[in-house]
């Protein structure tokens, strides 16, 4: 496989670690939350409950402060998909003027039309509509939901909402009439193990398969004579007489005998002293 085969095992990990990390926040929730804690919207945000699962009573929504996110979603610089995700904000009552303290994830389609219809009444400045609309437009009701936590939580959509203004700087968003699903948490931590499981033994199989063959070089050993002329490898049996022949044997045609040059004798005695300086010449 080569550098594909180890990009995509890579891409198995990472996604596989994230399945498995996304599935068990899914799956603590469920077993923190098995009942939803129930209060008043003003105790909520006073208190500023850990609660995951809540149920809130005499929530104040103006179906008109509301905002839609969309999220792109691209793959090799094209766009393959569009998220959109509509929120609105609640306070406490009609009198309420506090920064907003909790927005709510809507998923019923009849509401999100409804959305649509006031941000258009408002661009256009329909008074009109916004009359025709009033006991729509606002209610206080009772909201039960799950508060984004952990991998739920997106920090974009943060950014986003919090730059919408009267916002408070520790707000939360809460997925309106959603419930822990351990469900869904246990399937996703099934297959988190199984995309890193496959990772791993894709990276395995390609590392294996991507060792380099060792080719072996006839050396001789240290200290060790070379291979004699005409023979690879050195003969694997001693010679069968124990004193070497001084001349070749009869049948030992096409191995000649390598003889070891002599030891060097003695050197020779140094000279002694230099002879006297030759004299005079005798005359002619």
């Amino acid at each position: 496989m080569g550098p594909r085969g180890y990009l995509f095992a890579l891409g198995l990990l990472v996604g596989g670690g994230f399945v498995l990390a996304k599935g068990g926040h899914k799956t603590f929730v469920a077993m923190k939350n098995s009942e939803p804690t129930r209060m008043t919207y003003t105790e909520w945000a006073a208190a500023e409950s850990d609660a995951e699962w809540v149920e809130l009573s005499n929530v104040y929504i103006d179906w008109s402060a509301s905002a839609r996110i969309d999220t792109e979603h691209k793959r090799k610089g094209r766009t393959t998909s569009v998220t959109k995700e509509y929120f609105v904000a609640a306070w406490a009552s009609e009198k309420d003027e506090s920064p907003v303290k909790c927005f709510f994830v809507v998923e019923d389609n009849a509401k999100k039309q409804f959305m649509e219809q006031a941000w258009t009444a408002e661009e256009r400045k329909d008074e009109n509509w916004f009359a025709q609309n009033a006991n729509r437009l606002y209610e206080t009701r009772t909201v039960s939901g799950l508060v984004r936590t952990g991998f739920d939580l997106d920090s974009d959509d943060e950014k986003i909402l919090r730059d919408m203004g009267n916002v408070a700087p520790k707000f939360r968003i809460i997925d309106m009439d959603g419930k822990p699903d351990g469900g869904t948490g246990g399937l996703m931590l099934l297959g988190g193990a199984v995309l890193m499981a496959l990772g791993g033994g894709i990276g395995f199989m390609t590392l294996r398969s991507s060792r380099k063959a060792k080719t072996p070089i006839n050396m001789p050993m240290p200290g060790g004579r070379p291979p004699m002329p005409g023979h690879p490898h050195p003969h694997p049996h001693p010679h069968p007489h124990p004193h070497p022949h001084p001349h070749p044997h009869p049948h030992d045609h096409g191995h000649p005998q390598v003889q070891a040059p002599p030891p060097p004798g003695p050197r020779p005695a140094m000279p002694g002293n230099r002879p006297p300086l030759p004299g005079k010449r005798p005359p002619a």
